[in-house]
């Protein structure tokens, strides 16, 4: 499929769609505003000539039915179909809005159905997650560290450990701060007083970061970076210290198939003016949590994070098919880089034969190629003398790639430095 076959259809039909949507607005304004039963003056001696097109024509026909009207005020079949359409428009917008604070209270649920309560409890993955692990984009490669604060009662005080990496989002996944080396600690470790809204109280002039949230509830997550393979110091460390956008802006290459819903690198999803709806929509379906850290990254900090559905031909990943994927040399990534693959039906990791899902520039026996990049193969068996560059995939599960550069250099954010597209194989 070319890329052009793809593209998206909206602004072809962008005529018709104005047309119905006028007449249709005229439908709902007049249904709301023109009384049952209203009389028509006469016309006046004095009057403006009214061109034709801004009246409303006696019949109309829309996707929603045939729209009726007598001078204007709409029968009652119309009537009827117009309110249908606005419950049914803003039951879809209600839906969409509000995936991001749907997904936080599941997590918080989630977490106190394990035993992990607000308040009172930290939930810590002790073994890095892997193909069995139901949760959205996660990676492979860190130990993972989540806790929901209710400050219904007051302030509270959490302390995060050194090298830690994560946000802290409010009730609807809007950030908060950061934790960790993003954070005001810049990966020192410290303590975080959280305040909550309309709080007027006394609080500590010195010894912590104070945030002050726009809500109660707050979901605390942040990774933990195993060193040298020491899973059990990493946990350690934790517990010492307690799928087709629309929007061509969501590309990060004109010519490659990797996207990102932080179109104009804000993670408030906003351009000047604009509310990015669709990019907002993208992120909050696939991914968990939300931090500035992960749309403007700074070289040598933070992460960058690269999305696709594709391969270079614009198909859908297949996990019958065979890939392999090119990252050229040198890797602009400061502390490592790593693939993580997602079953498009669940977003979570992938379940296949292997642990991780995945793989990073740590894994043990990586081949690398003769400028300092890496090719990696994707599909149900290893291409042969390829199987310590190889994620396996299953017949039958679309899947999702992410990329991720953690420490991003120069050579990604001026794009010298362009991964390679997925390239099919079988």
């Amino acid at each position: 499929m070319k890329q052009s076959q793809y593209q998206p259809q909206h602004q072809l039909y962008k005529p018709l769609l104005w047309q119905e949507c006028r007449w249709l607005g005229a439908a709902v304004a007049a249904t709301i505003a023109v009384a049952p039963g209203a009389g028509f003056a006469q016309a006046p001696t004095y009057a403006p000539e009214v061109p034709a097109k801004i009246t409303t024509p006696d019949t109309v026909r829309a996707r929603i039915g045939t729209l009726r009207f007598k001078d204007g005020a709409p029968d009652p079949e119309t009537v009827r179909l117009a309110y249908d359409q606005i419950d049914f428009s803003r039951g879809i917008d209600a839906f969409v809005r509000g995936m991001s604070a749907t997904s936080v209270m599941a997590i918080c649920n989630g977490l106190e159905q394990a035993g992990v309560k607000a308040n009172s409890g930290i939930g810590i993955t002790e073994q890095l997650m892997d193909a069995r692990s139901l949760f959205l984009t996660p990676n492979t490669t860190t130990v993972y560290v989540l806790q929901c604060l209710n400050l219904k009662d007051g302030p509270m005080v959490v302390r995060v450990p050194p090298r830690a990496l994560g946000p802290v989002d409010d009730a609807d996944f809007r950030w908060v701060t950061d934790v960790g080396v993003t954070g005001p600690y810049k990966g020192a470790g410290g303590a975080y007083l959280f305040v909550p809204p309309g709080f007027t109280g006394a609080l500590p002039d010195t010894g912590f970061h104070v945030a002050r949230p726009r809500t109660n509830r707050l979901v605390i997550f942040y990774r933990v970076f195993v060193e040298k393979g020491d899973l059990a110091a990493a946990t350690a460390n934790v517990r010492s210290n307690a799928f087709a956008s629309r929007d061509p802006r969501t590309r990060l290459f004109k010519d490659r198939q990797w996207l990102t819903p932080f179109v104009g690198g804000s993670y408030q999803f906003l351009s000047g003016s604009e509310r990015l709806l669709d990019a907002r929509a993208m992120f909050f379906y696939l991914a968990t949590g939300i931090t500035p850290a992960m749309s403007e990254a700074r070289p040598g900090t933070g992460s960058a994070y690269a999305l696709t559905f594709r391969d270079r031909a614009g198909a859908y990943l297949d996990g019958g098919r065979t890939y392999k994927v090119t990252l050229p040399g040198p890797i602009p990534a400061k502390e490592f880089w790593a693939f993580s693959v997602y079953d498009n039906q669940t977003r979570s990791l992938l379940p296949t034969d292997q642990t991780s899902a995945g793989i990073d520039s740590n894994a043990t026996g990586l081949k690398r190629n003769a400028d300092g990049g890496a090719t990696i193969w994707f599909g149900p068996k290893a291409p042969a003398g390829k199987a310590a560059n190889w994620v396996q995939t299953m017949p039958g599960r679309g899947y999702n790639l992410i990329l991720r550069l953690y420490g991003p250099l120069q050579p990604w954010f001026n794009q010298t430095w362009q991964p390679g597209d997925l390239e099919p194989q079988t």
